[in-house]
């Protein structure tokens, strides 16, 4: 109980610091932006289809389990970010205290555990799958994976049916929660292989069908589930790289996670690495060292050495699915959280299994404390965009995701309303210099940079200079027809053409061209809020009313706390009103009603938004003087 109370408490204190970080990247679309998490009666639907993922279909995951705990955490507290970190610290401590279960049921020590516990707790890896909200997959995986492997462990001691369901109960919720928690079916007979059959392969096998049909069982009905929803092809289809090009780039990639977990310096939320290639030094070398690692595996099980058998196996298969299946990014932390589970429990039980026990506990409690420290240190960097993102580029100066998303978070300070304009200046010409890096860094190709070019649009345009913007803009396009905020914010520019254009019939020429745009873009990407409000505006400038109140309303229930789109709504119910101030003052009286009402909506979310300011008042005193 002491130790367990232990890792709870050293736990919570290296991660207090975390609590009020922000949202991140991936968070947005699946969860800031993802209406489907906030309709309690949506959630068992998560079940049947891959869409409730993310707000984005070309997004989509099956991952129903963690989709429901970000229900849970919005039901709770809606998007308060401290919510969503404290269920991640949460998770990651019983996670911890799930290892030290699995150490002492192995047959070590309690203390072997205990360091375990600690140890994992404490480790530097850990800090993105718990401050990094969308990387809860990986810790929440793992903690049902930890503790389908407690379960089996115990039902091979006690042969009792009720950890048996455990087992089976926990493996299906860790597959539900990420597939790569699959890798279970291969570690329980090592484990079995090391620990119940004395290194006989025939024992394993004389009870394999009794022991391993339930979890083949569990494990194939999650495969055909992926394959009628679709998910599993999908992925297939779309790999990002060839076979080869994989596994000459994991090969390096395993070499470098192993260095991370025992040397956790020069930690990054995006690290500088490239495909490996056969002429690369650095590619046979890794490939030399794995063959080592292999080796070493074969005299343990020569000599008959659980730990040493079981263990590396472990936290090698645990990386399979990640290194046999290709991924758009080719390394990051989160991905190996539980082969540093592995570790650390293989280090808590060499410590304590030693006979230089007292000089390594001293090594040990050294690491604790380190690692604590870094651990607090590294969770500053998560406290927003700004010090994620800098502190990324200061690590891999090459990296161009890292110039993106530093230049969007100086494009969103600079269209904030809160923002003085020195302020605006500044991040105006820092959102510039970190696009214009992230497009001659990508040689001007490739997701990432299409996004730079589009934002570097998006920054010319507010700031008034409409021939770059629409020069960008189109460039983008022409890169890739389909570009969803391409199209939107090339609509945007006809739109504006179409306002500024005194001759009606240009007028509605334009405006209808940025509609078509806005349609295209939502063939594309049916849930984006900004191209629905941009054609609700659009629909509103050339008498559409109905049309723009059907896309307003859609608009609000995908973004309910954006005070614009309330401004928006509000400015639509003034013209619509107007139309009737000749004809009918109770048409004219209801739209003005219902305009200030969504005025004081806007003014709720955003106090200083002064246009809403100005217009209410000036509703108000025509309702009064109707009403007079």
């Amino acid at each position: 109980m002491r130790s367990s109370l232990l890792i709870v408490v050293i736990g919570s204190i290296v991660y207090s610091n975390s609590i009020y970080n922000g949202f991140h990247y991936d968070d947005i679309h699946s969860i800031v932006e993802n209406f489907h998490i906030r309709d309690i009666d949506n959630w068992s639907s998560y079940f049947v289809s891959t869409e409730f993922f993310s707000v984005d279909i070309n997004k989509s995951m099956y991952r129903p389990v963690l989709l429901l705990t970000y229900g849970i955490n919005y039901a709770l507290g809606g998007y308060d970010v401290t919510g969503y970190h404290i269920f991640n610290i949460l998770i990651h401590i019983c996670n911890s205290l799930l290892l030290r279960a699995v150490v002492i049921g192995l047959g070590y020590s309690s203390g072997a555990g205990l360091l375990a516990g600690v140890l994992f707790v404490v480790h530097p890896l850990t800090t993105e799958p718990v401050n990094y909200i969308s990387s809860r997959s990986d810790s929440l995986a793992a903690m049902f994976y930890l503790g389908a492997f407690w379960y089996y462990i115990s039902w091979c001691l006690r042969d009792s049916c009720r950890f048996l369901i455990g087992f089976l109960t926990c493996f299906f919720l860790a597959l539900l929660s990420k597939s790569s928690a699959m890798s279970i079916v291969l570690v329980i007979p090592i484990y079995d292989y090391a620990y119940n059959c004395n290194f006989e392969w025939r024992l394993c096998f004389r009870n394999a069908w009794k022991r391993y049909s339930y979890m083949f069982s569990i494990a194939s009905l999650y495969v055909i589930v992926l394959l009628i929803i679709g998910f599993l092809g999908k992925s297939l289809r779309s790999s990002p790289r060839g076979l080869v090009d994989q596994f000459m780039t994991q090969v390096k990639a395993l070499v470098f996670y192993l260095k991370l977990t025992f040397f956790p310096v020069g930690l990054n939320v995006d690290h500088q690495f490239f495909l490996g290639k056969s002429d690369q030094s650095a590619f046979w070398l890794s490939l030399l060292f794995i063959f080592t690692v292999t080796a070493v595996i074969f005299i343990a099980n020569r000599f008959r050495n659980k730990a040493l058998l079981f263990f590396p196996s472990w936290a090698i298969v645990s990386l399979l699915p990640v290194t046999l299946i290709p991924l758009n990014i080719l390394v990051n932390e989160r991905r190996i959280y539980m082969a540093t589970a592995a570790l650390c429990a293989s280090l808590g039980i060499v410590a304590f299994s030693s006979r230089y026990r007292e000089k390594l506990l001293i090594l040990g409690s050294v690491c604790v404390l380190i690692f604590a420290g870094h651990t607090f240190q590294r969770n500053k960097i998560w406290l927003d965009e700004f010090s994620l993102w800098s502190d990324s580029i200061d690590k891999s100066p090459q990296g161009v995701r890292s110039y993106l998303y530093l230049g969007n978070a100086f494009k969103d300070l600079f269209l904030s309303v809160h923002a003085g304009k020195k302020e605006k200046i500044i991040s105006w010409d820092d959102a510039i210099k970190n696009y214009q890096l992230a497009i001659e860094k990508s040689g001007g190709q490739g997701p990432l940079a299409l996004r730079a070019l589009n934002n570097l649009g998006a920054i010319h345009y507010v700031n008034g200079n409409i021939v770059e913007a629409e020069r960008a803009y189109k460039w983008v396009v022409k890169l890739d027809p389909y570009y969803v905020d391409g199209l939107i914010n090339l609509g945007t520019i006809y739109h504006h053409k179409g306002r500024v254009n005194k001759d009606e019939e240009g007028k509605i020429d334009n405006i209808q061209t940025s509609i078509d745009y806005y349609q295209k873009a939502l063939g594309a990407f049916p849930n984006n809020s900004v191209a629905l409000e941009n054609i609700a505006l659009a629909f509103t400038d050339i008498g559409r009313f109905q049309e723009a109140k059907m896309v307003y309303d859609r608009a609000l229930f995908l973004k309910p706390n954006d005070p614009k789109l309330f401004f928006n709504f509000g400015s639509y119910h003034l013209l619509h009103g107007n139309i009737y101030f000749y004809t009918s003052k109770d048409s004219t009286k209801f739209h003005y009603i219902e305009a200030a009402k969504y005025m004081r909506k806007s003014l709720e979310i955003d106090p200083e938004h002064t246009r809403a300011k100005v217009t209410l008042e000036a509703v108000e005193k025509l309702i009064d003087k109707w009403e007079q």
